[in-house]
């Protein structure tokens, strides 16, 4: 029996591609990358102070991105607002809820995270089933939970004269601001101290022991600015700057 030497070559070039005389060329999936096991964290700046723990309230700067390098998301920008987080309540995914403890102001952390502590296996707008995802984070404002309904009053200037107390009128000026931005202002605002005329509980009481020509800033957490409703102020701590300016009656 004769072979004729064309089919044969023929034949040896159809093995080595995959496939069978008279047949189609097999098919093999494009190997796959792992998913990682379990949430990867990296300071990669150690910040200074308390360390964030579950409950406190944080605002961050971060970037997210696949682990193709692709950002989803970012606030990283020009006039990025920090987002805000009381950590360890649900409010975000798992991943961020165990990643960001431990963290210090003005630290900077990266959080490789599992799909399973992240959007799973439906995954999210942008987001693919199953991506493990990479954020990097920076700490910007911390707010620890014991703070979170007490309103901190600091003089940054004294006045003269006698000091304000409870039930007293006053006229002052003020100038609040979040996040370095002026959201409202006030003149010769007249407030009797006590008597609940403010929205912000104890606001007014924050006034007692100004002097005239005094300037004092009042630092007022997310818990009792909320009910101020304003969509600038947001879930940001607010700073009021406020002026004596004198007594009324």
């Amino acid at each position: 029996m004769r072979i004729n030497p064309a089919f044969l070559f023929a034949a040896l070039v159809m093995v080595a591609a995959g496939c069978k005389p008279g047949g189609s060329a097999t098919t093999t999936n494009a190997p796959q990358i792992p998913h990682i096991k379990e949430l990867d964290i990296k300071d990669t700046v150690v910040g200074k102070g308390d360390p964030v723990e579950r409950g406190d309230d944080v605002w961050v700067l971060y970037t997210g991105k696949l682990m193709s390098g692709k950002t989803f998301d970012t606030n990283i920008k020009e006039g990025g607002v920090p987002f805000h987080v009381t950590v360890g309540t649900g409010q975000v995914i798992k991943g961020w809820d165990q990643g960001l403890p431990g963290m210090k102001l003005g630290g900077k952390r990266k959080l490789t995270i599992p799909y399973m502590l992240a959007y799973g296996e439906k995954g999210n707008q942008g987001i693919p089933p199953e991506s493990d995802l990479v954020f990097d984070v920076e700490l910007k404002q911390i707010l620890k939970k014991k703070d979170a309904g007490i309103i901190n009053a600091n003089d940054v200037k004294v006045g003269t004269g006698r000091e304000v107390k409870d039930g007293d009128t006053v006229i002052i000026d003020y100038v609040a601001k979040a996040n370095g931005e002026e959201f409202d202002t006030l003149k010769d605002g007249k407030i009797k101290i006590g008597a609940d005329e403010v929205k912000i509980t104890s606001f007014d009481k924050a006034l007692i022991g100004m002097k005239v020509g005094g300037v004092r800033d009042i630092t007022i957490p997310p818990m009792l600015t909320r009910m101020l409703g304003n969509e600038k102020l947001g879930m940001n701590v607010g700073v009021w700057t406020v002026t004596l300016k004198g007594f009324g009656k």
